[in-house]
């Protein structure tokens, strides 16, 4: 019997194993064309990130398999046996796709790269197509990858009673836009973008769902910019003055989960932000007004939030605008609030000294979050230190994200 057993899971193995010259990727060699520089650098941050997950739920299950020597459980040498190669052959399966997954994700990476400095010329419908084609391969992993970290192998002693399984460290939040179950309903705007897409035309509060597996059903109320020729903006974070402010000295669970009103000032949410620029590249305008009133405005041709296992950190593409490239100071740093501190300061807690949330580095040079002053030079209210290098404060600033297309 368990001999049988083991040789089924070996056949399961051996036919999921490394395949070489799918039909995938000879499809991806002439598809790629079709991405411009922009996208193909947000994909290459979605393979990196998702490749980095494959090694996280690998050591989850490697200490497993080294702890199991030190595992109580009665029964026979058959018992251990069973169980000794269950441990084994789970292993030995995620180890297997992630060789095959890893092979398509190089080729597709490797082409992208060959492409990525070239301007490239293509209609809507192309630059869609290009970029679903490479996703592909990164949603099929995504999921694979998830169910291999949720289950548990089944461990039984001599006399077939079963006996409990081990219990594991916590598993990380994979993403799972894979899981077709788990997509929001077609019928249910994803974005403004949508919205948009569905014959809205005028900018105001609506509700989005932009949540996957798990809370798909969770509604957000954002405040959509729909009007011009580049409608279909979602308002991430909006500060104005008001005679009631909000209070975005807030922690870790507030800036997960979003607070305020969209009809003045709001935080949108790390969990929606991430389901958000996760599924598609997205690229971010941030509009700002100063107290006399001129107005600037920044465009990052990548804005990508990580999941909370990675602490939500910030990735950002090319920059453009008139405002100046402050924003990248703070690329590819964790978030940050009063009770969760993962900025680069070695004495002080960023979000503590500049009272709100924030992707900080040591500590900003955007600080969209802070106090909202009246025009003074402070560190404390909100700045943007290359429009105003002498930390001149702010009245107003607006964060907002759109699916990125071939056509801006």
């Amino acid at each position: 019997m368990v001999l049988r057993g083991v040789l089924v899971v070996v056949l399961l193995v051996l036919r999921l194993g490394p395949s070489h010259g799918t039909p995938l990727m000879e499809e991806n060699e002439s598809v790629v064309n079709h991405l411009s520089p922009e996208v193909v650098q947000q994909l290459l941050a979605v393979t990196n990130n998702t490749l980095h997950h494959v090694q996280d739920v690998k050591s989850l299950l490697t200490p497993i398999q080294e702890n199991q020597a030190s595992v109580d459980v009665s029964g026979s040498a058959a018992g251990v046996l069973r169980r000794d190669i269950s441990m084994q052959l789970l292993l030995l399966l995620l180890e297997t796709k992630q060789v095959r997954h890893s092979r398509v994700l190089e080729q597709v990476s490797q082409q992208m790269r060959d492409v990525g400095g070239r301007d490239t010329a293509t209609s809507g419908e192309q630059c869609s197509a290009a970029i679903n084609t490479v996703l592909l391969p990164l949603l099929q992993l995504q999921q694979e990858v998830r169910q291999l970290a949720t289950r548990q192998p089944s461990f039984s002693t001599g006399d077939n009673t079963a006996s409990q399984p081990q219990q594991t460290p916590s598993q990380p939040q994979l993403p799972i836009t894979g899981d077709n179950s788990c997509n929001t309903p077609t019928n249910r705007p994803r974005d403004c973008y949508d919205l948009l897409l569905a014959g809205n035309t005028r900018s105001g509060v609506y509700q989005i769902f932009p949540y996957r597996c798990g809370r798909q059903e969770e509604g957000v109320q954002v405040w959509c910019e729909l009007e011009g020729e580049e409608g279909g903006w979602t308002v991430v974070l909006a500060r104005r003055p008001l005679d009631q402010e909000v209070n975005f000295n807030r922690g870790w669970r507030d800036y997960r989960e979003g607070f305020g009103d969209p009809d003045t000032e709001y935080w949108i949410g790390n969990a929606a932000l991430h389901d958000l620029t996760y599924r598609w590249p997205q690229v971010l305008k941030v509009d700002l007004g100063d107290w006399d009133g001129e107005s600037r405005s920044a465009r990052y041709e990548t804005f990508l939030v990580d999941d909370e296992d990675r602490q939500f950190s910030l990735h950002l593409g090319q920059y453009a605008g008139d405002a100046g490239d402050a924003f990248s100071y703070h690329d590819n740093m964790p978030f940050t609030t009063y009770d969760r501190d993962n900025d680069k300061s070695g004495t002080s807690n960023c979000a503590v000294d500049y009272h709100g949330g924030f992707w900080y580095n040591s500590c900003h040079h955007v600080s969209p979050t802070s106090l909202l002053l009246e025009k003074q030079k402070s560190t404390k209210g909100i700045n943007w230190n290359t429009w105003y290098p002498d930390r001149a404060t702010l009245k107003n600033a607006t964060f907002m994200i759109k699916p990125k297309s071939c056509s801006y």
